[in-house]
């Protein structure tokens, strides 16, 4: 009988999770399945092929700006304004991304269900060991950079997470 009540809890927490999480989707919201505490997972690096087709046609002093509105604003919110830490991520916000290759091969690559399906399970880890009442927000930003960091905590609650080609 337990094993029963254990495999039904399993189910109805793999499909609670699940609902709602839709491969396109740019923001998928998780609560966890015993303390409700909200997550977001941002898809920030799905905004980028639009991106890089309006940059390709613009002036070369025009791109800037264009990589503001398209790439940093839409998501500020969530995923820097306010931060504590915001020095920490100054790079991603005003250093606009030049190898457009690379990284439209590298956002082809990305299997946001993995992604949505590792995070989860991280964050809903780390809830269980330090439990918290503010919402997490995790934000993943496409980059073929080397010599960033894998992740930065921007502020409280705000996590970016920059996808390389060594992620699998």
């Amino acid at each position: 009988m337990m094993f029963k009540k254990s495999l039904f809890y399993i189910v109805f927490t793999a499909l609670f999770l699940l609902a709602g999480c839709k491969e396109d989707e740019i923001v998928v919201s998780i609560n966890h399945p015993d303390t409700m505490q909200q997550f977001q997972i941002v898809h920030v690096y799905k905004l980028y092929t639009d991106f890089f087709e309006e940059a390709s046609q613009a002036n070369q002093e025009d791109i800037p700006e264009l990589y503001n509105s398209m790439i940093i604003e839409p998501y500020d919110k969530a995923c820097v304004a306010d931060s504590e830490y915001l020095h920490m991520v100054e790079f991603l916000i005003n250093e606009v991304p030049t190898d457009y290759t690379a990284i439209v091969e590298l956002i082809g690559e990305i299997e946001a269900e993995s992604i949505n399906e590792a995070i989860r399970d991280a964050l809903i880890h780390s809830s269980n060991l330090l439990p918290a009442e503010n919402k997490t927000t995790v934000c993943i930003f496409p980059t073929v950079d080397e010599n960033v960091p894998v992740m930065v905590n921007s502020g409280a609650g705000k996590i970016i997470v920059l996808y390389n080609e060594n992620y699998n």
